[in-house]
């Protein structure tokens, strides 16, 4: 009995089976080793490569074979609705299939002016309802074809007097809006992208990349000869490599790598590039960040070159980078999601030369046009979630966006962007003291002023009777204690050489800076260890300024107490300025020693730690629209330190105010020259123990 259930199971499955739709134009691959993933994040102040899980996976791969029809160089694909067109430009020819890559026919010519037309060295393909847009590159034109295949129009160089007399109409890449504008990306134009109507009138260039010359050669060509400004390097903008529309109308646009220029744009009607670039982290959206890989070392130099880009629905869109062989993905504020795909390493999913790539139903095609292939890509769980989280936030479905954000987590902890996204559902849910707690996991200062001051005006609302109270208290009490401080020291006076007097008479010199100073110095008022413990004071001000500041105002939110950091900060400067100054005066009759200037220096530190320290506690009630009161206080706390310094030094070392002025702009160069000294001799020691080592070395084997 078993043996006949077995039996029935058994060929109940074959049926299945052989029931189940095989594509034919498309050829599922053996299940490989995920990609090696990663993702940026800024980390302490410095933008780092982290491991990430592979977001997609390698479905099917498609190729001539496959297809049924020859296919040898693709050099654009676009999917439109139900249909997926393949240009080859080897060929001359645009392969309209289905979904699933059943070929429906082959374009190879066109009826035009009663004769037969053919394509030459097509690369680009835009689809809209009724129309194909072919850049028949080769020929000089674009085609527009009926969805019959019948020909519509064809769309020559324009006569208009915007267009350059000895311009080549050679377009590369389309792009139709539906509304019987197309956009094109025209080789040798580097004015923007060409806006054509089907009439052939042209409208404009729309998106011109600006150029961004280097100072430096510009004052060196103004003072150059007409023949050596010739022979000079001419400044060209970026060309575009390729473009492509959103649901909203507008044109994301790629070019090719540039130290100068975002590789990445977003036109609107006039061209303006409105692209967010607001992640997290300012991390750019140029593909490849420094040479930067997930093992966190740097391959090479070069940077991303884009040569495609694909918008969804929610915004997100994905570069195709072609120096990489990768896909980079970004949702619409510039985070990026994820990155996969590689340069050529045999396995299915790599490319020795990406040159396309559409979205078709959550897949991603990327078209190779050296191996001649098509690979579809589709999402792993961990990038299903991560689509899903933005898909339901934008749908206004927050607790369940979540939860995505959640699972994400559970297969990437290094994600941080989903800590932003659950708190800015959370802020949606006005839940602010949930929200204000992700966006610190996330170190989203933008989003935590946000959140941070609806929690701070909810709190101040609840408990504003008890602030009135504690403030009026706090009045009371500083009242109170400098009357009894006052009839302390009425009774007991403060000795001026008494560790109290020493530190009373500090407040002295900084407010009566011309008396103070030449007490010091003249009536011996001055302590070394008054001036160290300023010193000293100084390093733990600017420790808690980097470590202890309120998050929304902080230079570095996730930075850590770093001491080492903070004496190198403070000691190194003041030891460069006292040798420098030391060694300037000198030699200009300056009247102060080593140990004169140095008490001087430490008492005009002062201002600094009265500011800093109470201005840095404050910062954690404050938001970052408020920053603006830090920087005044911090900046007046500098503005005082210079002034008691020039004071200090016209003082210490008897000069007028011209020569104090004067030695002070010396002693500045000084300390660059003692840097560079420090620096030379550090490389000659290094290259000395080198020798000594290879010598030693030799000396061994030998």
């Amino acid at each position: 009995m078993k043996n006949w259930v077995k039996c029935i199971a058994a060929v109940l499955i074959a049926v299945l089976l052989l029931a189940m739709p095989v594509s034919a134009g498309s050829r599922p691959v053996e299940e490989e080793p995920m990609f090696e993933s990663y993702i940026y994040a800024m980390l302490e102040g410095k933008i780092q490569a982290l491991k990430s899980p592979a977001p997609y996976r390698v479905e099917a791969q498609v190729d001539a074979a496959t297809l049924g029809v020859d296919m040898k160089t693709p050099a654009d694909v676009c999917v439109f609705k139900d249909s997926i067109y393949i240009v080859d430009s080897s060929l001359n020819h645009v392969i309209h299939t289905d979904k699933k890559f059943d070929v429906i026919r082959t374009i190879k010519s066109f009826q035009w002016n009663g004769k037969e037309e053919t394509f030459s060295a097509p690369e680009g393909v835009s689809v809209t309802d009724d129309t194909i847009y072919i850049a028949d590159t080769g020929n000089k034109r674009i085609v527009a074809l009926n969805n019959d295949g019948t020909c519509r129009a064809v769309i020559t160089r324009p006569e208009d007097d915007m267009v350059a007399e000895d311009l080549d109409f050679a377009p590369r890449k389309v792009a139709a809006d539906g509304k019987g504008r197309v956009y094109a990306v025209v080789k040798g134009v580097y004015e923007g992208i060409m806006e054509l109507y089907e009439d052939g009138t042209f409208s404009g260039y729309v998106g011109s990349i600006p150029v961004k010359a280097d100072p430096w050669t510009l004052i060196w060509k103004n003072l150059m000869s007409k023949e050596q400004r010739e022979k000079l390097e001419k400044f060209i903008p970026v060309e575009y490599t390729n473009l492509t529309t959103d649901s909203d109308g507008f044109i994301y646009t790629v070019s090719l790598a540039s130290d100068e220029v975002d590789s990445i744009r977003r036109l609107n009607a006039t061209g303006g590039d409105i692209l967010n670039r607001g992640s997290l982290g300012s991390i750019p959206v140029s593909g490849v960040v420094n040479g930067s890989f997930a093992s966190g070392s740097a391959v090479n130099s070069n940077k991303s070159d884009f040569v495609d880009i694909a918008v969804d629905e929610e915004g997100i869109y994905y570069g195709l980078d072609a120096e990489y062989g990768r896909v980079f993905a970004y949702d619409e504020f510039g985070n990026m999601l994820f990155v996969f795909g590689g340069r050529s390493t045999g396995q299915t999913g790599t490319f020795p030369r990406a040159s396309a790539i559409a979205l078709l139903d959550g897949q991603v095609v990327v078209a190779d046009s050296i191996t001649g292939t098509i690979t579809i890509f589709s999402r792993t769980a961990y990038a299903e979630q991560i689509a899903l989280g933005i898909q339901l936030y934008n749908d206004d479905k927050y607790e369940e966006s979540i939860v995505c954000w959640n699972n994400v987590l559970q297969y990437n902890r290094h994600f941080v962007l989903a800590y932003s996204k659950m708190g800015q559902a959370y802020y949606q849910l006005e839940e602010y003291d949930l929200a204000s707690e992700y966006f610190v996991k996330s170190n989203d200062q933008a989003n935590y002023t946000k959140s941070f001051s609806r929690q701070r005006d909810a709190w101040f609302n609840k408990n504003f009777t008890w602030v009135v109270l504690g403030a009026i208290g706090a009045i009371l009490l500083l009242v109170i204690i400098k009357r009894v401080i006052k009839a302390i020291t009425k009774r007991h006076p403060i000795q001026p050489d008494s560790k109290l007097g020493c530190l009373k008479y500090a407040f002295y010199v900084i407010l009566h800076p011309f008396d103070g100073f030449w007490d010091l110095k003249y009536e011996k008022r001055g302590r070394t260890w008054v001036a160290t413990l300023f010193v000293v004071l100084t390093i733990v001000a600017f420790a808690m300024e980097r470590s202890l500041s309120g998050f929304a105002i902080a230079s570095v939110p996730d930075r850590h107490l770093d001491i080492i950091h903070e004496l190198k900060f403070v000691l190194v400067p003041l030891a460069l300025f006292l040798v420098g100054n030391l060694s300037i005066t000198t030699l200009m009759e300056g009247k102060g020693n080593l140990i004169q200037t140095y008490n001087a220096v430490g008492y005009c530190l002062l201002p600094l730690i009265l500011v800093k320290i109470p201005v840095t506690i404050i910062s954690n009630m404050l938001t970052a629209d408020e920053m603006m009161y830090v920087t005044l206080f911090n900046t007046l706390a500098i503005v005082w330190v210079a002034m008691l310094l020039f004071c200090a030094l016209m003082n210490t070392h008897e000069y007028t105010a011209g020569k104090t002025v004067g030695t002070v702009i010396i002693t500045a160069v000084a300390m660059i020259i003692i840097c560079f000294i420090c620096v030379l001799f550090f490389s000659l020691f290094s290259e000395l123990i080198g020798f000594v080592y290879t010598v030693i070395q030799e000396l061994q084997y030998r």
